[in-house]
């Protein structure tokens, strides 16, 4: 029975992945391929190997280095750290296209690499052909087929999050710190675990990520000038939070904070819009800055209360994910790692109702489609074209249900700790009559 579950596994996954094959290499076909998020890190790229700012606003960009994608959506600065770009530089040397489907190439790695990195934890005696095909179930969800398609990059930093998340858990105070100072060079996050890591007194741990993000910045500011470093620090991270902060896609705490003064925007021909639930700039700015504190804090005080350093970090990754100015679905890839740590702490526990059945609903709300909340916005209100205009509750309530996807996934690897110290305690009781 089992060797036939493990052949219908590996059977599904595998036309799963020639599905999904067949359906991402319409993603890098002409007149498609100009519209993916890629763009934004190759035209970055490009003007680093020509010596140009790499935070000259897209269009200037695309229309010297790649005319083709003159009419980019993307009327802004590229918002990517500069260390990110120096790393994407060899990518300029390519064709568009050509580097499309190399970054796609290493989207798919870094998705199958992660989850081989996660069997070491979780399940280390499942065979390996098992871990691949969990991984390429996972093209499913609405996150990675979303991820995949756009040409994001949150499946190139979730190994980073595995490889700190592993070295850490062993004490290898050093290599985990430069994984997070890693992560912090390429996409600012991470950076509550460092915080965590401080009030546990792990100080290797955080003067190696400190010491890689000076050393990273350092670089960057050699290589594109110490004036593109400070303009993005300075000008370009906060414009581009500006323009997205009331996106119905972002999720952010920083952007729900603000949402319920100052209401919820399409940002392109497609999305949800709603009015404010209660009209004030000022209490907007100040609850832009409240509910992310808020968030970081109940983050931090659950991995305080853990005596169990997976269920700290679980946690802490989606947090980070929240506490992110701009956080769009994709970030929810990140989740994979507190979700692999529940789904194995139930199977200890033989699955019981209700943590399974609160799992199950956090789970479908991380791996539905964005397209998903749009459908239900339509529903509920006035579509207009392809935009849904809805009422000030329903478009706060439908555009913070992946935050509050986050916020649960953060609290149930702690709560299944605490249940499975329980369910230990009562056996160990009985053991001894």
């Amino acid at each position: 029975m089992r060797k036939l579950s493990r052949v219908l596994l590996l059977t599904i996954a595998g036309s799963l992945a020639i599905g999904a094959g067949y359906f991402l290499s319409q993603s890098i076909k002409t007149g498609v391929v100009y519209g993916k998020d890629f763009v934004s890190p190759y035209l970055m790229a490009k003007a680093i190997i020509a010596g140009q700012n790499p935070y000259t606003p897209l269009p200037a960009l695309a229309a010297q280095h790649l005319p083709e994608a003159r009419d980019t959506q993307f009327q802004r600065p590229t918002p990517h750290l500069p260390f990110f770009g120096l790393l994407c530089a060899p990518l300029a040397l390519l064709s568009y296209r050509a580097a499309a489907t190399v970054w796609l190439a290493l989207q798919g790695a870094g998705l199958i690499l992660s989850t081989l990195m996660m069997r070491t934890v979780i399940a280390p005696k499942a065979p390996i052909a098992i871990a691949c095909a969990v991984g390429l179930l996972c093209v499913a969800t609405g996150p990675v087929i979303e991820e995949l398609w756009i040409g994001q990059f949150n499946l190139l930093l979730l190994p980073f999050f595995c490889a700190a998340w592993i070295d850490l858990r062993k004490g290898r105070e050093a290599c985990g710190g430069i994984w997070l100072g890693l992560l912090l060079a390429l996409k600012l996050t991470g950076w509550p675990i460092v915080i965590y890591l401080g009030l546990c007194r792990r100080w290797r741990a955080v003067v190696a990520a400190g010491a890689v993000v000076v050393t990273a910045n350092l670089l960057s500011g050699v290589v594109i000038g110490f004036g593109a470093l400070r303009d993005y620090y300075s000008k370009v991270g906060p414009q581009v939070a500006l323009i997205y902060r009331n996106h119905y896609a972002n999720f952010s705490a920083y952007g729900l904070g603000r949402r319920i003064f100052e209401g919820v925007r399409s940002g392109t021909s497609i999305g949800i819009e709603a009015p404010a639930l209660w009209p004030s700039p000022s209490l907007a700015t100040v609850f832009g800055v409240l509910a992310p504190l808020a968030a970081l804090l109940y983050g931090l005080w659950l991995a305080k209360k853990s005596k169990d350093f997976d269920s700290a970090f679980g946690g802490l990754v989606c947090v980070s994910a929240l506490i992110s100015p701009i956080a769009w679905r994709q970030y929810l890839i990140l989740a994979a790692i507190p979700l692999a740590i529940v789904i194995a702490r139930l199977c200890k526990l033989r699955f019981p109702l209700w943590p399974t059945s609160g799992y199950g609903i956090v789970f479908c709300l991380i791996v539905m489609p964005t397209a998903a909340i749009r459908d239900a916005a339509g529903l509920l209100g006035v579509q207009q074209g392809e935009i849904a205009s809805v009422s000030p509750l329903a478009g706060f309530i439908l555009t913070a249900l992946p935050a509050c996807a986050a916020l649960a996934m953060a609290w149930l690897p702690w709560r299944l700790e605490k249940e499975s110290r329980e369910v230990a305690i009562v056996v160990e009781e009985a053991q001894s009559h």
